[in-house]
């Protein structure tokens, strides 16, 4: 853990960063030698990846990175990413009304079955 002077110069180097390269997503602060700030950064990532990323990243973390929060942020990012399939099936204007109108219903049923089951898919 850093000092609070280490601190300091931390946020202003952050800061500096963040000013002289306006980098689309956050600067995380961190020590690869001793691990200070990695949870951090892994929530950091996550909160910055598309929702069709999230569930592979999240298999890929070892133990104390893959919090409840950075499970439920990947378990989210999955119901939306297949909400986001019926949805363009849905906007399709080959399909017919009437099937246009069974998508729209099963949409949220399948949406919650895929949040459902996503500890089962992917851990």
């Amino acid at each position: 853990t850093p000092s609070a002077q280490q601190r300091v110069n931390l946020q202003e180097k952050q800061a500096a960063i963040t000013a002289m390269f306006k980098p689309h997503h956050p600067v995380c602060l961190v020590s690869a030698c001793s691990g200070w700030g990695t949870e951090e950064m892994v929530a950091t990532m996550m909160r910055c990846l598309p929702d069709r990323a999230t569930s592979p990243v999240a298999t890929q973390l070892h133990g104390r990175l893959c919090t409840v929060p950075v499970r439920t942020q990947a378990r989210d990012g999955f119901g939306e990413a297949v909400g986001r399939v019926f949805d363009t099936a849905e906007s399709s204007s080959l399909l017919p009304a009437p099937l246009k109108t069974v998508i729209r219903t099963v949409r949220d049923a399948v949406v919650s079955v895929a949040r459902a089951v996503w500890d089962w898919i992917f851990f």
